[in-house]
């Protein structure tokens, strides 16, 4: 039998962990042992599909819209975490399901999940089919395979999911949400047969941060060194709902080294300058979204605080009740999984001969 070089397939489905009706019933999590489905792929993506009805009952008021997303925030955060854990990263840390959104539309070129119907919080049977995806291999990077997750270099992948009910997309209000018909299918989309050269070890990494009052210098002093920073993604909410006019500026700095400005009130030109042109599609919406991407696709490019700490300072505009700062930011290791053996000079590799760099060699 001819090995395939790539597959797509479900590796499981698991009910809903949310059974019966209720207006509130909070997060719930459901983990996956994925080495259980799984031994030799290397995945580009892990793909979360939820699918089934929901059914509101009641005739009451309607609860007000969290302004979360609309239906998928019902995943309320995932985590994908391995043994072993090579230099302390985890592939997927406390994401929700806004930052994985976001992410794989920068990805991928253009959003997708304004294709997927919202729940009205009013009495009705209401089919539900959204999907979430968990981006790996780097398509816009050179040699993306190289970020890719190779399961086999992993004896445990535990991706813990939490779900939870109508509370994550609605507030007040007395409507039920009987959440027991959906169904949580979790989709690989795998390479096979790759020759495993270097393998970054990679990371995804969600933070927030509340805003609580307008400050020209809010810091951002938590991100630990040890990594390069590949990806910045700055989504800034205000009661929940992406908005433009909280963020004045982004100050980056560390090391010794300055990559973004203070005092340039540079949000609005990141914005249409580096957040839109990532999107294949220029009529996506970025209301509220600050993106800084890998530079020129080469990680020796990328922001680096593998030595010294990274400060970010943002120029921030408090408005409404709630002024959150979602980060979302990529950050890695070179190398940090598997390193490919480096030539020696004056030894044959392949059946040539590696010539040293040095003057009259």
């Amino acid at each position: 039998m001819i090995r395939e070089l790539w597959g797509f397939r479900k590796l499981t489905t698991r009910s809903y962990p949310i059974q019966g009706a209720a207006v509130s019933a909070g997060a719930t999590p459901v983990p996956i042992e994925i080495t259980q489905y799984a031994q030799e792929d290397v995945f580009d993506r892990l793909i979360l599909r939820v699918v089934g009805n929901v059914v509101v009952a009641g005739g009451g008021a309607a609860g007000a819209a969290t302004g979360q997303p609309n239906p998928h925030a019902l995943m309320n955060k995932l985590t994908l975490q391995t043994q072993p854990q090579y230099r302390g990263v985890v592939p997927f840390n406390n994401v929700s399901a806004r930052s994985l959104l976001t992410d794989a539309a920068f990805a991928r070129g253009y959003f997708l999940n304004t294709l997927e119907a919202p729940i009205p919080d009013a009495a009705g049977t209401y089919p539900v089919d959204f999907y979430l995806e968990m981006y790996f291999k780097r398509p816009k990077v050179r040699k993306g395979i190289q970020w890719a997750m190779y399961l086999a270099k992993y004896t445990s992948a535990l991706l813990t999911v939490n779900f939870g009910g109508r509370e994550q997309l609605f507030t007040g209000g007395t409507n039920t949400w009987d959440l027991s018909n959906l169904a949580i299918q979790l989709w690989a989309d795998s390479d096979f047969a790759v020759a495993a050269g270097d393998i970054h070890a990679s990371e995804v990494y969600e933070q927030t941060y509340v805003v609580p009052a307008t400050q020209s210098d809010f810091p951002i002093d938590t991100l630990p060194p040890g990594y390069l920073y590949t990806d910045f993604s700055f989504q800034m909410e205000q009661d929940g709902v992406l908005t433009n006019g909280l963020l004045n500026n982004i100050d980056i700095e560390g090391g010794g080294r300055v990559w973004t400005r203070q005092g340039d009130t540079n949000a609005n030109a990141i914005q249409s300058r580096f957040t839109r042109p990532e999107l294949n599609d220029q009529a996506q919406v970025v209301t509220g979204l600050y993106v800084i991407p890998l530079r020129d696709g080469m990680y020796s490019r990328a922001i680096d605080a593998l030595q010294a700490p990274i400060t970010i300072k943002l120029d921030v505009t408090h408005g409404g009740t709630v002024t959150l700062i979602r980060l979302l930011a990529r950050r890695m290791i070179p190398t940090g999984v598997q390193a490919a053996p480096r030539p020696t000079p004056g030894k044959a590799v392949q059946g040539r001969t590696v010539l040293s760099n040095v003057a009259g060699h």
